[in-house]
Formats: C-alpha cells, sequence, structure tokens
C-alpha cells in the first residue's frame, strides 16, 4: 500500500469518528497528524524576465537559465511576508527542482504552521480564491509565464 492510500484509510477512519463521536482535541490532533505534509506546490514554467535569445524565447518549459533565476530569486527574497496568513501560523517555502514526466520543472512549495486549519482552508471557496490571488501575484512578479498550483497531502 503506498502513502497516498494509508491516508485515504486513515482519512476515512478519522471521518467515521467525526461523524460519530464529534471533534474532540484527540480527534484534532490525529487529522493535525494526518495533513502533516499538506501544501501547495506550485510548478513554474519558462521566466520572461530574463532576456532571452530569440531560439529560447519559445521554450515551453523552464530551462538551465530559468532554474538559475529561481534558485537565486528564492535564495535571496524572502516571499514569506506576501504569504502571510496569521490564523495558518508561520508560513514555510521550500523551493526545489522535481523531474515530472521527464522534465526538469522548478517547484515552489507553500505549508503553514497549523496545516490542518490550511487544508480546511482549501475547501472554503473564498479563502481557496484568495491563495488563488496570492500565488497568481506572485507568479506575475517572478515573471512566469504560467504556473500550476497542486494540492499535495502527501509530500512528493
Amino acid at each position: 500500500m503506498n502513502k497516498f492510500e494509508e491516508n485515504r484509510k486513515r482519512l476515512d477512519v478519522l471521518t467515521d469518528r467525526l461523524k460519530n463521536e464529534g471533534m474532540s482535541n484527540d480527534l484534532e490532533k490525529e487529522f493535525e497528524k494526518l495533513y502533516s505534509e499538506t501544501g501547495i506546490a506550485i510548478l513554474l514554467g519558462p521566466n520572461d524576465s530574463i532576456k532571452r535569445s530569440d531560439e529560447t524565447e519559445s521554450r515551453e518549459y523552464a530551462d538551465a537559465k530559468d532554474l538559475w533565476y529561481y534558485n537565486d530569486t528564492f535564495s535571496n527574497i524572502d516571499y514569506k511576508a506576501f504569504l502571510k496568513d496569521e490564523s495558518l501560523g508561520e508560513v514555510e517555502l521550500e523551493y526545489s527542482v522535481r523531474n515530472i514526466q521527464g522534465k526538469e520543472i522548478p517547484v515552489l512549495r507553500i505549508s503553514y504552521e497549523k496545516k490542518w486549519l490550511f487544508f480546511n482552508s482549501l475547501l472554503d471557496e473564498e479563502k481557496k480564491k484568495h491563495m488563488d490571488v496570492k500565488i497568481k501575484h506572485m507568479s506575475l512578479i517572478l515573471g512566469c509565464r504560467w504556473y500550476e498550483a497542486r494540492v499535495e497531502v502527501v509530500r512528493v
């Protein structure tokens, strides 16, 4: 059984307990543990902030120059204040490069100290819309040609 299936089974058990017993401190701690790896992975496309030659201008995915730019940017600029949300606790940012379908994709992972509340906030349409706007604005500031935000309950 993989990690996703394990989490799914745990969620089913906790959901049944919630229906039958109602929320308790112990149950809330169990949900917090279940969602301990929850975050949003933002896959970043090519960067248009860097002057490029014509042959690389039409690239669909980030290349080595883009990866350097993103790494340098996230190493030197603190975006935490931009994503701050007092109700969710401290924001955590993690930049990495993942191999997705044979392509090296830059990824910025956002998560918050209070994972269970963070996950629940993503189920609320207004709060989700607010987070989407923050992510879109950040991608514009970075100069991303495209981005894709994915909720990750299990760290990939």
